[in-house]
């Protein structure tokens, strides 16, 4: 499904096509995905990187094109697995009295309810994003706001719900200020792909334990993945960040408190 997510988004970048287009049909993919995952107990569940693949990669325009961005993301995807089987083969596996997964039946309706709040709250926070573009022509990326929007629906209770909003604001701001520190530094490329590698280790190693704490590693790696595709002043992409954030996961917290 990532290597599809990437391929539209890549299609979309291809055909030039505007914010406006891009919000609406990411948030197809993120009312589709989220169903699926949620069908298949697929982990982690939601939508919220099948969202950014669709929606960054559709928003970066004067792409290589669709054709290279499948190739890429497929054979990105095929080495993971190969990583996985070779962990696997070397000795990682469940532990010894480790519980089965749990596996949890949804109704057709509330396949439908969930999935339309997948598909709300990002076209809600992506028309938002897109007009704070036009409001404040400094500000860019409105995606971000898409992202933050369903980050925080994805846990099955109300009360996880609130909470996930609340830590992706916080968090996502203590993960601006460690990256206001770390791009405050010349940095050449390669200096910012290790810095990537590093900061996603502990965002894998804090993401199941504490969200707004992994949020502290897991923004600056975005920021800088941002950089290194599209450079801008760092003040504005921390910025920009910053008030998507808000957007997104204001918008998060109104379709759970509503929906």
């Amino acid at each position: 499904m990532f290597v599809v997510c990437v391929t539209i988004g890549a299609t979309m970048s291809w055909l030039g096509a505007n914010v406006w287009v891009v919000s609406f049909i990411s948030s197809l993919i993120s009312s589709a995905t989220a169903v699926v995952a949620a069908k298949c107990s697929l982990k982690p569940a939601g939508s919220i990187f099948f969202v950014f693949a669709t929606a960054a990669v559709g928003s970066m325009h004067g792409g290589s094109g669709p054709f290279i961005a499948f190739l890429v993301a497929a054979v990105t995807a095929g080495f993971c697995v190969v990583l996985r089987a070779l962990a696997h083969l070397l000795g990682e596996g469940p532990l010894p009295g480790t519980l089965p997964m749990t596996v949890q039946h949804f109704t057709v309706r509330e396949l439908g309810g969930h999935g339309l709040r997948f598909f709300i709250a990002p076209l809600v926070a992506g028309s938002l994003g897109a007009v704070s573009m036009t409001m404040v022509p400094e500000l860019s990326h409105s995606y971000w706001a898409m992202v933050a929007s369903v980050a925080p629906i994805s846990p099955p209770r109300y009360r996880d719900r609130l909470t996930r909003s609340v830590h992706r604001i916080i968090g996502t701001l203590a993960g601006v200020a460690t990256a206001a520190f770390l791009l405050s530094f010349p940095s050449q490329p390669w200096q910012l792909v290790v810095w990537v590698i590093i900061l996603q280790f502990l965002g894998e190693m804090y993401v199941g334990r504490n969200y707004a704490f992994a949020l502290t590693f897991i923004t600056p790696v975005a920021l800088m993945m941002t950089q290194l595709a599209h450079p801008m002043p760092a003040d504005m992409l921390l910025l920009t960040h910053s008030v998507e954030t808000v957007l997104g996961a204001g918008v998060a917290m109104f379709v759970v408190a509503f929906g």
